[in-house]
């Protein structure tokens, strides 16, 4: 998985931060496979922190940002969001393919009266 950082207003990121970010993108890559993550990090003037997370699986991008006055809370709330994206794309699919399945079930009659 390659992940990129980005910081605003803060020298540098600590390593205990980075693992825990990295811990808990394994977590979600049990979802979907993660091919690349863009990680924004922001101090805003209240001293709270800003984070956005931009995560590619193939083809699908998803998105979640959160605004607290830790970095681990930060990613706490993004992970689930982004979990609950992931979940969801997964489930509409799946719908999406048992819904044609049945299309094309109720399509292949033998006779006008048969029904399968």
């Amino acid at each position: 998985m390659n992940i990129q950082y980005y910081h605003k207003n803060i020298d540098a990121l600590g390593e205990a931060s980075r693992t825990y970010i990295e811990s808990k993108l394994d977590d979600i890559a049990d979802i979907r496979p993660i091919n690349s993550a863009r990680i924004e990090i922001d101090q805003i003037k209240t001293g709270d922190f800003h984070m956005s997370v931009q995560i590619n699986c193939g083809r699908d991008v998803f998105f979640a940002d959160a605004t607290t006055p830790s970095v681990q809370a930060c990613i706490d709330e993004i992970k689930d969001e982004l979990a609950t994206q992931m979940r969801r794309k997964k489930k509409r699919m799946r719908d999406l393919m048992k819904r044609g399945a049945r299309s094309l079930k109720k399509k292949l009659t033998i006779d006008d009266n048969a029904r399968l």
